[in-house]
């Protein structure tokens, strides 16, 4: 699902239309989110299980709600040490625009769901900025 959200976002993207800039940064942090949100599955694999148990713990209920109900990239990210370790300990290449951990925490600090309600229109060019971040990063988070 995160290469058809991204593979939309790219489509928006190339319209070259600042009113299509929202909605292609939306789903390409959408396509971020799925990435990490299966890494956080594949790391907790009882999370992919009936979630029915009434005696979770306060951690299990939190990490539930990371994975089902919210859209904080910064937390998923947060959970992840693992993935920020191996990104800190990859050398940048002559292509990447900064280091891969940096990378990914400002793209997790610049979206937000909420860009699908704002009134505020981001620029094409702002999009595109933004997919090409996601795209440096999609191979890194499989």
């Amino acid at each position: 699902m995160s290469d058809r959200r991204f593979d939309d976002a790219v489509a928006l993207c190339k319209s070259g239309k600042n009113s299509r800039a929202n909605g292609a940064m939306y789903l390409g942090g959408i396509a971020l989110e799925l990435l990490l949100k299966a890494l956080l599955l594949e790391k907790h694999p009882w999370l992919q299980r009936p979630l029915f148990r009434r005696d979770k713990s306060r951690r299990e209920s939190a990490l539930i709600d990371l994975c089902y109900k919210y859209h904080d990239l910064e937390s998923l990210l947060g959970e992840l040490p693992e993935l920020r370790a191996r990104l800190l300990d990859t050398a940048p290449t002559r292509w990447q625009r900064e280091p891969l951990l940096q990378s990914i925490q400002r793209a997790c600090s610049e979206w937000t769901i909420h860009i699908r309600y704002s009134t505020r229109q981001a620029r094409i060019d702002d999009a595109e900025s933004f997919l090409d971040r996601v795209k440096e990063l999609r191979p890194w988070l499989r």
